[in-house]
Parts: C-alpha cells; sequence; structure tokens
C-alpha cells in the first residue's frame, strides 16, 4: 500500500487534473486493517480536492459500504439471467448533486465497447420519407436472407425456404414494432424481384399500411407487394386485393395460388397477422384441420410469417408446433429486445435511427 500511495501522490502533484483508477482497492485494503484504510481514504480524498483530480475506486464487494459516504458516486454493475440467456446492468446508486431519472439500464459489452440501451418509447405508426434501402442477398441455398446480418448468422444463414416463421410480440409491444422489422424483409423481397403478400389485421387502413412500406420499395417494383383485404369493402387498387365471396372458406390461400402460378420462378412471402390465423382457426374448427390449412399455405409460399401475441394462447401453441422459427419481442426492465427462441440464440437490443429504422445489437 505505501508504495501505492507514493505513486498516486506524484501523479496528483505532478500531473493537472488527473484520472487516477484504482483496480482494485478491495486488493490494496486488504493489506490494511479497518482504521489504517478509513485514514488512508480520507488522505486520498483530500490530496484529490486540492488538485482537482478525479479518482475512482474499483471494488469488487458491493456489501462493503465504508466509502460510500466519501465519495461523490456508486455505480454497480451486476450479471444476471433470462431464459439461460446473460445480461448485463448498471445500476446508479449514488451520483451527488445529479438527479437519477433511470436508476439501472441494461447494457452490453459486444466488441468490449461498452453501450447501454435506452428505455422502450411507443412509435408512432406513420409512414415517413427514406433514403433508399440497401439491398442484400435474398437466397443462399436452402436459406433465406431476413436482412439482418447479426440475426441470419444466429439463425443459420438465415429463414428456412418453404418454413413458416413464428413472430411473437409480449403483451406492451405495438404492433408497429412488427411492421418496421418486417419493413427490411419485405423491401430485400420486392427489390431483388419477388413477390409479397400481406394479410393485416382488419383495423389497419390498407392506404396507410401500402404507404408505410413504399417508403422502402423500387418505384418500379411496387406492384409486386400485395395486400389481401378481407375487412369491409374497400376501393380496389393495384396493391390491393379484394377476394370475391366464393372464397371466402380459403381467401389467403387462393390468393397466394394466383401469385404463385403469376410468378413462378420467383420466391413468394406471405405474412399472416393475428385475424387472418384467427379466422382459418374458426373456419377449421380442429387442430388437425388448421395444421392441414397452414401446411398448404406453407406449400405455395417459399416463406411465410405469421404475427401472434400472448393473447391468441391456443393459436399460439399450435403455430409454434408447426414453425421452423419462433422470433419474440420483448420488453425486459423497459429496454425491448428481440429473441430467438427457436433456435435457440442470445438477445439482441432494438435499437432505433432518427428515421425510425431498426437495427440489432446483440446483448454479449
Amino acid at each position: 500500500p505505501e508504495s501505492l500511495f507514493e505513486r498516486i501522490t506524484n501523479q496528483l502533484m505532478d500531473i493537472k487534473s488527473p484520472i487516477i483508477i484504482i483496480d482494485s482497492w478491495d486488493a490494496i485494503a486488504s493489506f490494511m486493517d479497518r482504521e489504517a484504510r478509513l485514514n488512508n481514504e480520507r488522505v486520498l480524498q483530500t490530496w484529490r480536492e486540492r488538485a482537482g483530480a478525479k479518482l475512482i475506486f474499483i471494488s469488487e464487494q458491493p456489501s462493503d459500504t465504508t466509502l460510500d459516504f466519501l465519495v461523490d458516486g456508486i455505480v454497480e454493475l451486476k450479471q444476471s439471467y433470462y431464459n439461460n440467456v446473460k445480461m448485463r446492468q448498471i445500476f446508479l446508486q449514488k451520483l451527488r448533486g445529479t438527479r437519477i431519472k433511470r436508476p439501472s439500464y441494461l447494457y452490453t459489452l459486444e466488441n468490449s465497447i461498452f453501450h447501454s440501451f435506452a428505455p422502450y418509447q411507443p412509435i408512432k405508426f406513420e409512414p415517413r420519407r427514406r433514403g433508399a434501402a440497401e439491398v442484400s442477398e435474398l437466397s443462399t441455398g436452402d436459406n433465406i436472407g431476413s436482412g439482418y446480418p447479426m440475426l441470419d448468422a444466429s439463425l443459420g444463414s438465415g429463414f428456412p425456404r418453404k418454413g413458416l416463421v413464428l413472430l411473437e410480440l409480449d403483451s406492451h409491444v405495438n404492433m408497429t414494432i412488427a411492421m418496421i422489422f418486417l419493413q427490411r424483409i419485405v423491401s430485400n423481397f420486392v427489390s431483388n424481384g419477388n413477390p409479397v403478400l400481406l394479410q393485416p389485421v382488419n383495423w389497419m387502413e390498407p392506404s396507410l399500411i401500402l404507404r408505410f412500406f413504399e417508403t422502402f420499395l423500387p418505384a418500379g417494383k411496387k406492384s409486386l407487394f400485395k395486400i389481401l383485404w378481407t375487412g369491409k369493402p374497400y376501393k380496389i387498387s393495384n396493391n390491393i386485393i379484394s377476394p370475391s365471396k366464393n372464397e371466402n372458406s380459403d381467401q389467403l390461400l387462393a390468393a397466394l395460388v394466383k401469385m404463385k402460378q403469376r410468378h413462378r420462378d420467383k420466391l413468394l412471402l406471405n405474412i399472416m397477422w393475428t385475424e387472418a390465423i384467427q379466422s382459418l382457426h374458426r373456419a377449421r374448427k380442429s387442430r388437425n384441420g388448421m395444421k392441414n390449412v397452414l401446411s398448404r399455405i406453407m406449400a405455395h409460399a417459399d416463406l411465410s410469417i405469421a404475427v401472434l401475441t400472448p393473447s391468441q394462447e391456443d393459436i399460439l401453441e399450435l403455430v409454434s408446433e408447426l414453425s421452423n422459427i419462433h422470433l419474440r419481442f420483448v420488453i425486459i426492465n423497459d429496454t425491448l429486445f428481440l429473441q430467438s427462441l427457436v433456435p435457440s440464440s442470445s438477445l439482441y437490443s432494438v435499437i432505433f435511427d432518427r428515421q425510425s429504422q431498426m437495427s440489432l445489437k446483440a446483448v454479449v
């Protein structure tokens, strides 16, 4: 301890306003009795004030509070697990003279860089002007890219062709989050000349949905994006399909068959929202019947994505039995994450830029 204190005092006298980090204070304190330790801590504090320095003590024993009254700030780092996935959390215990608006944050150390995550704020569903989207390779062998390279790597090169992806939304996650997530996938399909069929919930206005996705679609290929509208009568356009009455029982399947016939050599993306799957479930009235129609849908589409919430527990369980990939948007400690349940992966923090474009950051 004597040689360490000599080095510290030399720094305090020789350098203007230095920053000194002691790692760890526990190791130094173990050589001193309690009274000597307290005296040395007070001496260091006095020297620090005179030199205008910043002094940081690193301790591996949070239960030892002998320094608490002396220091200006206390920051504690903890590690826990969520569904067998490691989580790191920082707690702001004390910041003298500074109001603590949020006492804890989740963070990652990806690439050896500390990055904390902002709390989740619901995003308003509205079209926004954006620059041209980056077009990435869509298909590699038996896999289809999601447009999120980090997610594709954890899934094994992307979504399986002819597969079913279950996208589950936590009860507190706005449906707009799913729309923004799907936007990049839809853009990647259309930009590569492939058709997309989306059946939204009936309370969403088709024209608003169309404008929302159009911001990322190439001008000459927007006709490849179709909305299957089964709600109240709506004006027909080049992008909106309104099935005839005699197709009520298999509206989605009939639309998929027609689109696949029209684009035989292309990949067809099918996105089913909650109400579309509910209507299929009501029409079949049995688990086997529902599984059969979902299997037929998967056979006609090259990739199917089902968006569900935990409130549809029975349907959620049924769809999960058939799905190849199970993704979930979940809120932990007021922070939004995406997790792959099948196959199992680490958590990905969901980050938005000023244009509300989504990116993922691994939590490690």
